[in-house]
């Protein structure tokens, strides 16, 4: 059973996630968070790596798309998804971190196995907000303060924005402050 945050960060997923903002999920949504990554790094969709994210992304509204009504995912059914998977660690990490690592290896624009505060500003441009947010958010990713973010890091955010009951915990930090609704966090970029 999700609990009453984890559903509110869930449907913070939700929301980021339909680019439309029609209130569904659909495979087009899917499709322009692979074209914004791909853009980010210069990768044409034909590309391997191209082909790798996109079919990640495929594969994922493949496993969410049983909780569709027709073509799309209401957030309850997105929140059914959740409900399934999270206790499921082995599938957990099967789904969402090949995401993160697919993520990971995006940012990391200079391909030296960490993410920069930089790179993490252009995280925060793909997904509509205002860059500057990476200047508050990146201190809770840098579990070791070193000014880097590395892959176990960005695994443990990952895990922690679905897991942690924590407010302030790093992982509710995975898409700026949960204080903060998406829509306002957009119309800062």
């Amino acid at each position: 059973m999700l609990t009453d945050f984890q559903r509110a960060k869930i449907a913070r997923f939700f929301e980021l996630l339909d680019r439309d903002a029609n209130g569904r999920m659909e495979i087009d949504d899917m499709i322009h968070v692979a074209d914004e990554l791909c853009a980010h790094r210069g990768w044409s969709p034909e590309s391997r790596e191209g082909r790798t994210l996109y079919g990640a992304y495929e594969d994922w509204w493949r496993d969410v798309r049983e909780f569709a009504n027709g073509d799309s995912v209401s957030l309850e059914g997105f929140l059914e998804y959740h409900e399934r998977l999270l206790p499921n660690s082995d599938a957990f990490d099967e789904s969402i971190g090949r995401l993160t690592g697919l993520l990971f290896s995006t940012l990391d624009a200079d391909d030296d196995a960490r993410i920069t505060v930089e790179e993490h500003r252009a995280f925060c441009h793909i997904f509509g907000f205002d860059p500057s947010l990476a200047d508050m958010v990146f201190p809770r990713w840098d579990a070791d303060g070193d000014g880097f973010v590395s892959l176990d890091e960005l695994a443990s955010v990952v895990r922690g924005f679905f897991y942690a009951s924590e407010a302030e915990a790093p992982g509710n930090w995975l898409f700026g402050p949960m204080s903060s609704s998406v829509a306002e966090l957009r119309s800062r970029g």
